[in-house]
């Protein structure tokens, strides 16, 4: 079991922030699962972004492949990378 004392919040906060403001411009999850096992998920983990936007950009979507600005996927990668990476929230 994780206490307060051995789990560091922020980053898992950040990481949620950034998930919920893709599904809010998108309408839809980024990914099914923070899992390994979850592809586009995986894409991130690897640094395969391109990847992952390709997937969400298909124009087989509903959103086609305008989308997203590239200024959105900056924006987004930036709370969704990994915690090393990721934007802090400053006090």
């Amino acid at each position: 079991m994780l206490t307060a004392s051995s789990f560091d919040q922020e980053p898992t906060d950040v990481f949620a922030l950034g998930v919920m403001l893709s599904w809010l411009k998108a309408g839809s999850p980024p990914f099914c699962e923070a899992r390994k096992t979850d592809p586009l998920y995986r894409a991130i983990l690897e640094g395969k972004i391109d990847k992952f936007w390709s997937a969400h950009s298909n124009t087989k979507t509903i959103h086609g492949p305008d989308f997203y600005s590239e200024d959105f996927k900056v924006f987004i990668m930036r709370w969704v990378i990994g915690p090393e990476s990721r934007n802090e929230i400053q006090n």
